[in-house]
């Protein structure tokens, strides 16, 4: 999304996480980005207990990866969240 005007935010990867995820139904919010553009999605994975990974495309045009790492397999507590694609 190269020609977004959208200001920097001031938050770190962790803290936009915590912005981002709703606990009561365990969601990740993704704002703008699917109701952007028509065929934009999010692609969620599950390679293990305590990871999950959330791919962004712009129709078929794959964008990027976040994996979202947890201390356990409850995860009730975020351990990291990074761009790994």
């Amino acid at each position: 999304m190269a020609d977004s005007n959208k200001p920097f935010t001031d938050y770190d990867h962790q803290q936009i996480f915590q912005k981002a995820y709703n606990p009561a139904d365990a969601t990740i919010a993704v704002g703008s980005f699917v109701g952007a553009e028509l065929g934009n999605n999010v692609q969620a994975a599950y390679p293990n207990a305590t990871t999950e990974t959330y791919s962004y495309y712009e129709g078929t045009r794959f964008l990027y990866t976040l994996t979202v790492i947890y201390t356990d397999s409850t995860k009730a507590n975020l351990l990291s969240v990074t761009r790994t694609a």
